[in-house]
């Protein structure tokens, strides 16, 4: 009987054993490709999507003005024209005054011992906004939004949420030293929401419409009224005496000459 032998013996009984790479190249492909497609996404947002830096400037009017990087301890002296991003917070001294521009149309104005954080800021093609923390001093905004364009202009005190779509108009936060806030406005409208402190954290106790030419006042006596959840009388014409303060016709003043 003929038997059939293999011409290489050691072929036909040779067993195969699994090499290094055998086990290293599945998992080194499976990398490459994660890598490749991570590279391919950021080289694309890179070409198409635009991360321009938007366009907040803070200027230095008069005297000094400190400014607290977002995640930095120390506060350093600001520099005319400092781009500013969400998270950083200026501080004005006494007999110092600030400036804002936003997106060459919307400017702040903040008066000595002023401190204001720079909540959220972005820009799309037809809806900007800004919101702001005004932690105590005064400011003035000058809203100026041409036709397409809306604005969300947002800030908040110690005890007021506030919102308005444009105009002019000034916020006071002096509840550290005379325990008032107030919001007046000269052109436009303002939309405030009143916050008071509860068991369960901040709430809203109220809602109220500020027009041109009217005055909302958050004194000590009205704060208890709307502890109480009362509604007391905290909106009218605003005080002469207002315009003739000199904070009220430098800023007029400028918002005149078109200064930004």
């Amino acid at each position: 009987m003929m038997v059939y032998r293999p011409y290489n013996r050691v072929s036909a009984h040779k067993v195969h054993r699994k090499r290094f790479s055998d086990y290293f190249l599945p998992p080194f492909l499976f990398i490459a490709f994660a890598v490749i497609v991570i590279l391919s996404v950021q080289l694309y947002q890179s070409i198409f999507v635009d991360h321009k830096p938007l366009d907040v400037f803070l200027s230095t009017l008069e005297g000094r003005t400190k400014l607290t990087v977002a995640g930095s301890p120390n506060a350093d002296d600001a520099l005319n024209e400092t781009r500013l991003f969400k998270g950083d917070e200026i501080a004005t001294e006494t007999s110092s005054r600030a400036g804002l521009n936003f997106f060459k149309r919307e400017v702040l104005r903040f008066d000595g011992e002023t401190t204001a954080l720079l909540q959220d800021v972005s820009q799309e093609k037809s809806q900007d906004t800004i919101d702001m923390v005004l932690k105590g001093g005064r400011a003035w905004i000058f809203s100026e939004t041409p036709s397409g364009i809306s604005s969300d202009l947002l800030f908040h005190t110690t005890h007021l949420s506030l919102e308005s779509q444009g105009g002019v108009f000034e916020i006071e936060d002096l509840s550290a030293k005379k325990g008032s806030e107030i919001v007046r406005v000269i052109k436009g409208s303002v939309k405030a929401k009143i916050i008071i402190a509860s068991d369960s954290g901040p709430k809203e106790v109220e809602s109220v419409t500020i027009a041109a030419g009217q005055q909302f006042t958050m004194d000590p006596l009205a704060l208890a009224a709307y502890e109480k959840f009362q509604s007391p009388e905290v909106i009218a014409p605003i005080d002469p005496k207002f315009v003739e303060d000199e904070w009220y016709l430098w800023n007029n003043g400028l918002d005149e000459k078109g200064s930004r």
